[in-house]
């Protein structure tokens, strides 16, 4: 086994592996006008993950050929694909990342078996090391180590939505408070979410900016899996998410009005292991608390590489 190949097992796991060995998926593709129906380019794992490695290696293949897949993926991925997927099919399946590492060979056999339902006859694309379309490698297949920067910056928003239906005020800045309500790793002593006094002081902070709490799931009841409850102080200057999430009834929705909110955004509070590498895709300036994980490098390099503003810290600098 290759060393490409040793490193993709190590940060994803071997089941991404072993699907593509059993699932009749492909590693070399040759597209054309006759046969691109014939191929479905699929992604179920870490979100982040997605977003700066497969997603923008999908992207770059499209524009280099003028070229749209037929694509699918998780409950409310279809904006993700949106820049160069001509079909996408949403599956009602849980992510490899949310099962962790206590998913199964079995598990993962029934994610793909369920892939396979809804395209019987296709060509399943997978994120696998070494696979090739039109002539052109995947070549950045490790969030961990830094890009190869000869394939360009494909890494792109989804389109924003000509009319806003996030009002601003023009006479004040924009802040995001990103809540998690989760733990990392189902350990509760290792706090990579904002506390209630941490958004105290936030508010407090900034009492004379915009501020919206972007939360855009709803909080889990189930202790065991590691959720939580967030308790969260609002001030006068404060949108709740139910007020930036009105109307949205699908997952889908809510991720676009989630994108549109961090795009407009001129200073976002992200966190570690929530969605701090969707917050550095569509934000200025991102400040991201990290008390455990090992993803500080990969969130300083992907700033510099979009020029955006990075700051990651153990405790509030404020």
């Amino acid at each position: 086994m290759n060393k490409e190949a040793i490193l993709f097992i190590l940060n994803h796991g071997i089941r991404n592996v072993w699907a593509a060995k059993h699932m009749r998926t492909v590693k070399k593709v040759d597209l054309s006008e006759k046969n691109i129906n014939q191929y479905c380019f699929c992604f179920f794992g870490e979100f982040g993950y997605g977003l700066t490695t497969w997603l923008p290696y999908l992207n770059q293949v499209s524009e280099e050929h003028g070229i749209k897949f037929k694509t699918c993926g998780l409950p409310g991925s279809t904006p993700f694909f949106s820049n160069f997927s001509k079909e996408h099919t949403e599956i009602q399946i849980k992510s490899l990342d949310e099962m962790g590492n206590s998913a199964s060979q079995g598990d993962t056999f029934q994610i793909y078996k369920e892939i396979r339902r809804h395209f019987p006859s296709d060509s399943i694309v997978l994120p696998t090391p070494g696979i090739e379309i039109n002539g052109r490698q995947w070549k950045n297949t490790n969030l961990h180590i830094k890009f190869d920067l000869s394939c360009g910056n494909f890494t792109k928003l989804p389109p924003l939505p000509k009319q806003s239906k996030i009002s601003k005020n023009n006479n004040s800045r924009r802040v995001v408070i990103n809540i998690k309500d989760y733990h990392n790793w189902q350990n509760d002593a290792i706090q990579n979410y904002y506390t209630k006094e941490d958004i105290q002081r936030i508010v407090q902070h900034h009492e004379n900016d915009e501020i919206f709490i972007n939360y855009p799931s709803l909080p889990k009841e189930d202790s065991s899996s590691g959720y939580f409850t967030v308790e969260i102080p609002f001030g006068q200057n404060t949108t709740p998410a139910e007020e930036i999430y009105q109307g949205c009834s699908t997952i889908g929705e809510i991720n676009e009005r989630q994108i549109e909110l961090l795009a407009s955004a001129d200073l976002i509070y992200a966190t570690q292991g929530g969605n701090a590498i969707l917050s550095i895709l569509c934000g200025k300036e991102i400040n991201i608390i990290m008390r455990g994980g090992m993803d500080y490098p990969d969130f300083t390099y992907l700033g510099e590489k979009l020029q955006k503003q990075v700051q990651i810290f153990f405790e509030l600098p404020i």
